[in-house]
């Protein structure tokens, strides 16, 4: 009897502890280090119900579309799809759709040259609680 409650209570914790796991993005330290922010970017953070949007754009930056560039490549291995495209000499775009805890997050990159980007990332609130 004792082993049997044992095995209900250990299964009952393990699936509250998978089931609030964040998404642990590489991208989003792009928008929580404010070291990054200066002149040459732009922040915007939009909430809702369902959904959460959040964007950061970059100009006159070589160094910060590099550290994008960065981020997007660490998050495409987690990526369940994903579409790239390429224009011209410079600009390249990529959307990467990402499973965490059964929501998608759809994150978007484009690099328009070596110094202007911009990046998204954008799912339901609950995908990333």
């Amino acid at each position: 009897m004792n082993r049997l409650i044992f095995t209900f209570l250990f299964a009952i914790v393990t699936s509250l502890a998978v089931q609030a796991a964040p998404p642990r993005l590489a991208c989003e330290t792009l928008f929580t280090d404010t070291s990054l922010r200066n002149e040459n970017t732009s922040v915007m953070i939009t909430k809702s119900t369902d959904n959460y949007y959040r964007n950061f754009s970059v100009e006159n930056s070589p160094k910060l579309v590099k550290l994008m560039e960065e981020k997007i490549k660490a998050d495409t291995k987690r990526a369940y799809n994903s579409v790239e495209r390429y224009e011209g000499k410079n600009e390249y775009r990529i959307i990467l759709n990402i499973n965490n805890e059964g929501y998608t997050i759809n994150i978007g990159f484009t690099r328009y040259s070596d110094s202007e980007a911009k990046l998204f990332v954008q799912g339901e609130m609950a995908a990333f609680e």
